[in-house]
């Protein structure tokens, strides 16, 4: 019988830690979103909380940098240009999304989760919950409205069908959520 461990998800602490979600699973965050490397780290130095990470909640809280990393997600604020661009269809993936997109110094016009990804029941746990939570906050602090999704892994698609009840596939098309829709369900996640 396999031993729970207790996972949370935390914001992405320091590059090296963002090292292990660029190696996560051989690489996913590039064959599934086509990022590269060099712009993982420039999202990340423009918008570090913007990645968020599965750890063992033993090593949350801990000392030191390099996090082992059991799962990840990547929700980016963006700008109202950007949002107008999604809705015309002329952004059709996160690779298209540079870092003056990124709402870093006002409030979000909307928010793009762009990969969800976890390994182990355990770890999709913590990265369902943890996804949730985030679009959440900014739902209550920042009053966002809109997020955008590309469910191109089942954990996205399964976290997407459990908080809007409608049925999601991993089918790489853009969505767009409003999450007013949603309100009893974001409003009493946890801050």
């Amino acid at each position: 019988m396999p031993v729970r461990r207790n996972f949370v998800t935390i914001c992405c602490p320091d590059a090296a830690t963002l090292q292990h979600v660029l190696r996560f699973d051989d690489g996913v965050l590039g064959r599934i979103a086509g990022i590269s490397d060099t712009d993982a780290l420039e999202r990340f130095h423009s918008c570090p909380d913007a990645f968020h990470c599965v750890v063992e909640e033993s090593d949350a809280n801990s000392a030191g940098e390099g996090k082992a990393v059991h799962g990840f997600f990547i929700l980016l604020p963006l700008t109202s240009g950007c949002v107008d661009r999604l809705r015309a269809r002329a952004i059709t993936s996160s690779r298209q999304i540079c870092a003056l997109d990124l709402a870093t110094s006002e409030a979000p016009a909307g928010l793009y989760l762009s990969v969800v990804c976890a390994r182990g029941r355990f770890a999709r746990v913590a990265v369902i919950a943890g996804c949730m939570d985030a679009v959440g906050t900014w739902y209550r602090t920042k009053g966002v409205q809109v997020l955008f999704v590309r469910a191109a892994t089942e954990e996205g698609a399964h976290m997407l069908t459990r908080m809007t009840n409608e049925v999601f596939n991993a089918d790489r098309t853009i969505h767009e959520v409003n999450l007013s829709a949603y309100d009893a369900v974001l409003r009493f996640r946890r801050a």
